[in-house]
This record gives C-alpha cells, sequence and structure tokens, in this order.
C-alpha cells in the first residue's frame, strides 16, 4: 500500500510540472524538461522598431508582480528559477537577490491596467464599426486579491490618447471579494456589457482564505456608452455547471442574434462558451471547448461554420483547436510547439487571407510575439516568431486583446507590471500599434532583421 502511495505521488508531481505550475515547485533550477524545450531555437523576426507604443492607463509607480507580492522573492521566485539569464543581468540584481522592496497599492491609489479588453465601438444605427476604441481593464489592485475596480477608458484618435477611466464595477468596500478578469462586448441594441468573475479565494493580506476562488460570473451593462451601469446580475452559471466558471476574452457578436463568450473552470481547467439570444440578459447555452486541461482560450470565427481557437494549457503550453459547426464543438487540437510561456494570447483576422495569433511571452525578454497564418487560419506558421514587443519587466504581464482597422492598422492593448523603455508609465495598460504590412516578406534592404 505504500508503495502505490509512492508511486501516485510521483506521478502527480510529474503532472504539476508538466502542466507548468511552477509556483507550486521549490526547486531552484530550472526542471530539466523545460530546460530541454527552451534549448530548441526556431527563427524571430524583430519588428519592434516598427511597433509604436501609447499608454492607456497607468500607475505613477511600478508595483510587485504577483510572485514578489506574496513573498516568492529571489530563488524562490519561478521567474528567476526558470529565467537564469536574469542573474547576470545589472538591472534584476535586486530583483534576483531577493531585495527588491515594491510596495502593494494603497486603496486610494491611482493606477494598474491588467487585463485589457480592446474593442472597436459600433455605430448605433447602422452597426457598422467605427474608429471609436473601448478598453476594458482592472484598477487599483494588483495581479489577485481584493481592492479593484473594474473601468473603462474611450480613445477617439485611434488610440493615441484615452480618456480617464470611469468605474464600471467598484471595488467590494468590505475588502473580501475580488472582481476580476472582465470580458467585454457591445450588444446588437448598443449596450456595453462586461461580463466579471467574482473571486474570494484571497484576502487583503494576500493569504489563502479557503474560499471558493470561482464564486460567481456577473454582468453590468451600460445602455449610455459607460456613463451609467446596471447593477450586477448574478447568471447562475456555477449552478448549471456543477462549479464556478469566469469569463475570458471578448464577447462576441455570431450571426444574427447571438453572442457568445469563452468561460472556463479554474482547479481542473475546463473551457467552455456561454452563449445569449437576448442581448445578454440571459445566458441559457453552454457548450464545450475541452475537459481535458485547457482554459483561457481566445475563439474566432472564421466562418459560419469554422472556428479556431487559441487556448492555454497550464503555465505557458498552447494549443489550436478547431470547430467545423459553428463553435458548438471543437474535435480538432494542435499543440504549438516547441514549448515556450506564450500564454495567453488572442487571434486576428488581417488583410490578405492572413490570420495572427498575437500571444503573451512569459520568458526573458517578456513581451508580446506573433504567429501568422497565410491561408486562412487552416495553418500556421510556428517556426518563424514575430516579435513585437520585448521590453516587459516581468512574466506578469501580456493578455493581448487586439483589433484591426479598416487601413491594415492593428492595435494591441496589454499590460505590464513595468514596461523597461516607459517606466515612468509604472504598472499600466497600453496600446502597441503597426500596420500589418510588417509581417510581410520584403525585398532584402527592408526585411526585418531575425534575432
Amino acid at each position: 500500500m505504500l508503495l502505490h502511495h509512492m508511486h501516485k505521488l510521483l506521478r502527480i508531481s510529474f503532472l504539476i510540472a508538466l502542466l507548468g505550475w511552477s509556483q507550486t515547485i521549490p526547486a531552484q533550477e530550472m526542471p530539466s524538461w523545460l530546460a530541454e524545450a527552451y534549448a530548441v531555437k526556431i527563427p524571430e523576426v524583430d519588428l519592434t522598431d516598427k511597433v509604436a507604443k501609447h499608454r492607456i492607463f497607468g500607475a505613477a509607480r511600478q508595483w510587485p508582480d504577483h510572485w514578489t507580492a506574496r513573498g516568492l522573492v529571489g530563488n524562490k521566485a519561478p521567474s528567476v528559477r526558470d529565467n537564469p539569464q536574469l542573474k547576470s543581468l545589472p538591472e534584476y540584481k535586486d530583483f534576483v537577490a531577493g531585495k527588491q522592496r515594491l510596495p502593494r497599492p494603497t486603496l486610494d491609489e491611482h493606477g494598474g491596467g491588467y487585463w485589457p479588453l480592446l474593442i472597436r465601438l459600433r455605430a448605433p444605427k447602422s452597426g457598422q464599426p467605427t474608429e471609436t476604441l473601448a478598453c476594458l481593464f482592472r484598477t487599483g489592485a494588483i495581479h489577485l486579491g481584493p481592492g479593484g475596480n473594474i473601468a473603462i477608458a474611450f480613445s477617439h484618435d485611434r488610440g493615441k490618447t484615452w480618456t480617464e477611466p470611469a468605474v464600471a464595477v467598484p471595488r467590494d468596500k468590505q475588502l473580501k471579494l475580488d472582481y476580476r478578469h472582465g470580458s467585454f462586448g457591445q450588444a446588437r441594441n448598443g449596450d456595453l456589457l462586461v461580463m466579471y468573475w467574482v473571486s474570494a479565494s484571497w484576502n487583503w493580506d494576500l493569504q489563502k482564505t479557503g474560499e471558493p476562488d470561482f464564486l460567481a460570473t456577473e454582468l453590468v451593462r451600460s445602455p449610455d456608452l459607460g456613463k451609467t451601469w446596471s447593477k450586477p446580475q448574478d447568471l447562475n452559471l456555477r449552478e448549471k455547471l456543477g462549479f464556478g466558471i469566469g469569463p475570458f476574452g471578448p464577447i462576441q457578436q455570431v450571426g444574427k442574434d447571438a453572442l457568445v463568450v469563452n468561460v472556463r473552470e479554474g482547479a481542473s481547467d475546463q473551457s467552455f462558451l456561454a452563449w445569449s439570444f437576448d442581448d445578454g440578459r440571459t445566458w441559457p447555452k453552454i457548450t464545450t471547448i475541452s475537459t481535458n486541461r485547457k482554459t483561457e482560450t481566445w475563439v474566432l470565427p472564421l466562418t459560419h461554420q469554422e472556428w479556431i481557437g487559441y487556448a492555454r494549457a497550464g503555465a505557458g503550453g498552447a494549443w489550436i483547436c478547431r470547430s467545423h459547426d459553428g463553435g458548438l464543438t471543437f474535435p480538432e487540437w494542435q499543440e504549438v510547439k516547441p514549448y515556450r510561456r506564450r500564454v495567453p494570447g488572442c487571434l486576428l483576422k488581417l488583410s490578405g487571407n492572413r490570420v495572427a495569433i498575437i500571444h503573451t511571452y512569459r520568458q526573458y525578454p517578456f513581451g508580446i510575439r506573433a504567429f501568422l497564418s497565410h491561408d486562412g487560419g487552416k495553418t500556421f506558421d510556428f517556426q518563424r516568431s514575430y516579435v513585437l514587443c520585448d521590453s516587459f519587466w516581468m512574466e506578469d504581464c501580456g493578455y493581448p486583446s487586439a483589433v484591426a482597422l479598416d487601413d491594415g492598422t492593428v492595435l494591441v492593448a496589454t499590460y505590464a507590471t513595468k514596461d523597461r523603455e516607459h517606466p515612468e508609465w509604472g504598472t499600466c495598460a497600453m496600446l502597441l500599434t503597426f500596420n500589418d504590412a510588417i509581417f510581410e516578406p520584403a525585398s532584402d534592404d527592408k526585411t526585418p532583421t531575425a534575432k
């Protein structure tokens, strides 16, 4: 019996490592399987000099990443263990030594910008996309724990400047509930919709409470472009599925009368789609993307029937999934290899029958990268990685959300606890801006150089 339990524990430890849950592993050296995966090189095309940056919203200083805030510093920090090159960089000297002291934000401190979700607003009568942008994000608190608001900012000049954020979901005044990961979209009737999940698993001191991580999924709506918001509506998704789930990514219009959004369960990483047929007032239909360790799945309808998704597996694994029945089932899965910590990510249609995967890159140099499909999303070239940004401070970053304008301009909202190129922005949401022509092959004198 003892031998049986020892074998069982060994299997569990292996699975935890394989899924990349490095925060549970106190080892001070990179796991061998991870080192072997990182040793496999793929060509990198540096496009950073062709990408402009604009601040959406941020703090006046750098806030601690989620590891540092929990006391996982120095050799205890997975960021140090899995990125040994940090030890040789003067800028990271104090961080590597565990001496960096970054206080958490106070309740009256302005800033943040976590998990930005970017959309183009549509004209009230025609329903056609405009160039007015709206971005949803978390303010007033770090990556986890109570004290955060969910807020929205607007841009009327293609993302160059942004309004001060207006709060859609104010923080819990009792500091017991954590409002997280807002999904965002616009209903056919013009209402703005914000869906988010309520967590009670961490207290103000960032200690585990034993309460559910996915306590409820709620929605607020605004009929006047964010000037006023409804009271939170519990969507009762926990009751429908038997466990708590939270939204990820955009709330998208599909067909004539449907809205769809990814919702995922955290403990065992299951991924679903929630459907509404009444402008988001009710969500009666839940369909399954995967019940096999996949989460945070950005879906993109290519046609009425053909859909693709970009899904996260553990801390870094990424998979492509495909549906041939309009998002009802996703029977085809392809792992993105070689392994890198390149999640979460988003999918975006580009001009010329191209589709981009724009994803977080949670290895040094931390930032945002992309893969490209030249055949409408049927296949992707995973042997060419386009570097869009490589200046983020730490792996607590990313969650890109992208839209394309009619002239080929691509706008990518993302966040960082610090951008090393703009430390004055502090912990912030920012916009990466470029034209999709930068991905095209060019003549020898214009071809971006590979690192």
